[in-house]
């Protein structure tokens, strides 16, 4: 049982029928993940943990195709083969996840949204503006929602936040490169993903996409303390150092040269106490 996505990419700046693959990277990115999290919380385990696999099949996003008038993006959503699994939960899941496209249409965040899915939301509303002006999302034999990208905002769905009174600092990978917005955004060690705002001199620092880098700057926490952004900071490659990367040269001579154990050391016994040694371990 699977689901028909279709969306439509109109006004965009690429050629009829063609898709940056940034934008389309980052659009499925958001889509597989505001998928995944509506599956986890159906079933009580949102979060870094696993997941049912029946509900990740059911969940899982599939790019069938990219065509003509203006752009249109066919996706199709669930396992390609039969899924032994209820109805009713198949159908509630697929209710949840448009009542989140259908949120983001209307720039209002669903009350029952967790701030994962919110998360995963607004990294699509980001997506959406970098794609086109106008995206109009079809699901099934749901209405079409058409989204004007310039009136929808990432803020609807992030919650209230705090400034940091300290300088805040991340390392991790880069990527979600906007020369336009200057919004970047950081992977660090963990899989956090972490935005970067208002990046001075974006295009400088674009050529380290995909690599490590160290963001340095005025830290945005979410009321639960962590860190949600970082603004207007500095990024620099960070590069591992050599004893990480096994490029270090290996003296082989002055490892041998190395005194071994000494024999004669460790704890002395005396006749006695070596005899009731011996003794105690005579069986």
């Amino acid at each position: 049982m699977s689901t028909e996505l279709e969306l439509r990419l109109i006004g965009a700046a690429s050629p009829d029928g063609e898709v940056r693959l940034a934008d389309l990277a980052a659009i499925a990115e958001s889509l597989h993940e505001i998928s995944m999290r509506v599956g986890r919380a159906y079933i009580g385990t949102e979060g870094p943990g696993r997941t049912k696999q029946a509900i990740e099949e059911l969940s899982q996003l599939r790019l069938r195709g990219v065509a003509p008038g203006s752009t249109r993006l066919t996706l199709a959503r669930g396992p390609a083969d039969t899924l032994d699994l209820e109805l009713p939960a198949a159908a509630e899941i697929d209710t949840r996840f448009w009542e989140v496209i259908d949120g983001v249409a209307r720039d209002q965040r669903p009350d029952w949204a967790s701030d994962l899915i919110a998360e995963s939301a607004a990294y699509f509303v980001e997506a959406l503006q970098s794609a086109a002006p106008t995206v109009e999302v079809t699901m099934n034999s749901r209405r079409p929602v058409q989204i004007r990208t310039k009136e929808i905002h990432r803020e609807t769905w992030i919650r209230e936040r705090k400034v940091a009174q300290t300088e805040a600092v991340v390392t991790g990978r880069l990527e979600a490169v906007d020369l336009r917005s200057g919004r970047f955004r950081v992977v660090d060690d963990v899989g956090h993903r972490i935005a970067l705002d208002h990046v001075p001199a974006p295009t400088t620092a674009a050529h380290l996409i995909n690599r490590r880098i160290r963001a340095t700057g005025t830290g945005v926490l979410g009321q639960d303390g962590q860190l949600k952004e970082i603004d207007r900071p500095s990024i620099e490659e960070q590069l591992l150092p050599p004893s990480w990367t096994g490029d270090v040269a290996f003296d082989l001579e002055s490892e041998l040269s190395k005194p071994g154990p000494d024999y004669d050391g460790g704890v002395e016994f005396t006749d006695e106490e070596f005899a009731d040694f011996l003794a105690a371990t005579d069986h």
